[in-house]
């Protein structure tokens, strides 16, 4: 391994990467080293989780509000890995300490051409593509201008990474991999689960690594296994529990699903696959109508594309349609990451996007179901005697089975299983 790592990335989709307001970019850099190091951290923390989770040593806690969350030893074991063996830093607000062992700068290769959107229609390459995660973004009421919301494109970079030579090899490498995972399953920025902000690594420079996913994925899943040995003073699960985060793991949860899948499918383009998690245009491509019944709309589990998820239709007055949870509960992002790729990314597999998904506990209790006018609004799960009851992990299991077989008759074509 070199002392300096050079990554070289081409965007494949459009990026919405804010900069001191949210609504500009940086035109300095464009690719902010701290977007950057956002995404490496989660999806280190994945890795880690993962192999915890694979080793019975992740069990996690019922809390009166969530599911299963991660205990608050479990935690500081999870940050401490991360954090000082792998030296990527604990976050700002972290009362551990330490700052990130490896220097990271990005270079301008090829300038991208810089635009802005003020609705969810956005012109790319010569013709309109409408985004329904900039939709969202660019709500705005009607006495008030439409915002403007800056992105880039066709932009190529240079991410340069120096480790401090201090670190275990091994430490390095499993870190070094954890950021090209990040970079090849999720993008950065506004809707970066959504395929927005995907880059293409074309060239790793300093670093030598396998070039099938699968093979990646597994070395990099061995590397964290002995990490975790090494360090992890954690005692044995007594029970069997979904992971109580989303965790890289090779474990099944159930007969079907594993903690974490990751698919890929080459049949659709990326505003089609962008554009699943709105069911209107679910149910356009499914049924050729913009107003059905799906399934997730019929067993009310649209939640698993994440929390909240309401808004309030044009005529209802005050009154929400969608998906809610209890004032205390944090925002519950998607579980299900999307991002596309060309045909010069490093793993050679073609054109086309990668879809990962994780299955975890940390999931509100309670989720409520607003129907538009005030007398629809229920929790999801009612007795008899109408009392609430929590959602359970069975329903985050069945959830994700029913949202999966969605996204396949969506894509016309079951996805290819990639790993495990």
């Amino acid at each position: 391994m070199s002392s300096q790592v050079t990554i070289r990335v081409r965007q494949s989709t459009p990026a919405f990467v804010g900069y001191y307001e949210p609504e500009l970019i940086d035109t300095t850099y464009f690719l902010r080293p701290t977007s950057i190091k956002g995404i490496w951290r989660w999806f280190a923390r994945a890795v880690v989780a993962g192999a915890l989770y694979d080793s019975n040593l992740l069990c996690g806690k019922e809390d009166k509000n969530v599911v299963r969350r991660p205990t608050d030893f479990e935690v500081k074991a999870i940050s401490r890995i991360v954090g000082e063996k792998m030296g990527l830093g604990y976050s700002s607000g972290s009362k551990m300490g330490g700052v990130s062992k490896y220097k990271i700068r990005v270079e301008v290769v090829r300038r991208p051409q810089e635009r802005s959107a003020s609705s969810r229609r956005v012109w790319l390459d010569g013709r309109v593509r409408e985004l329904q995660r900039i939709g969202l973004l660019t709500i705005h009421r009607k006495d008030e201008p439409p915002p403007k919301l800056a992105y880039f494109l066709n932009g190529e970079f240079n991410i340069i990474i120096e480790p401090d030579s201090r670190l275990p090899s091994a430490s390095r490498e499993l870190a070094l991999r954890t950021l090209l995972l990040s970079l090849s399953l999720s993008g950065i920025g506004k809707g970066s689960r959504r395929a927005l902000g995907s880059l293409d690594v074309i060239r790793v420079e300093g670093l030598s690594i396998e070039r099938d996913m699968k093979s990646f994925l597994s070395k990099t899943r061995e590397l964290a296994l002995q990490l975790v040995k090494d360090n992890a003073r954690l005692e044995k699960c007594k029970e069997e529990h979904l992971p109580p985060m989303p965790s890289i793991a090779s474990r099944k949860v159930s007969n079907d699903l594993y903690a974490f899948q990751l698919y890929r499918t080459s049949n659709m383009n990326w505003e089609d696959i962008h554009n699943f998690f709105l069911r209107s245009i679910r149910c356009k491509k499914i049924t050729g109508n913009f107003n059905c019944q799906d399934d997730l709309r019929r067993n009310l589990e649209a939640w698993i594309l994440g929390l909240p998820r309401k808004q309030k239709p044009p005529g209802h007055g005050s009154d929400y349609t969608g998906y809610g949870m209890d004032k205390d509960v944090e925002r519950r992002a998607s579980p299900i990451f999307i991002v596309y790729h060309g045909d010069s990314h490093w793993f050679k597999n073609g054109a086309g996007a990668y879809i990962s998904v994780f299955v975890s506990g940390d999931w509100p209790k309670r989720i409520y179901w607003y129907g538009g006018y005030e007398s629809d609004s229920q929790p999801l799960d009612v007795n008899d005697n109408g009392e609430k009851l929590s959602v359970k992990e069975d329903d985050i299991i069945q959830a994700t089975r029913h949202a999966l077989q969605e996204l396949g008759r969506y894509l016309n074509k079951k996805p290819h299983g990639v790993w495990p």
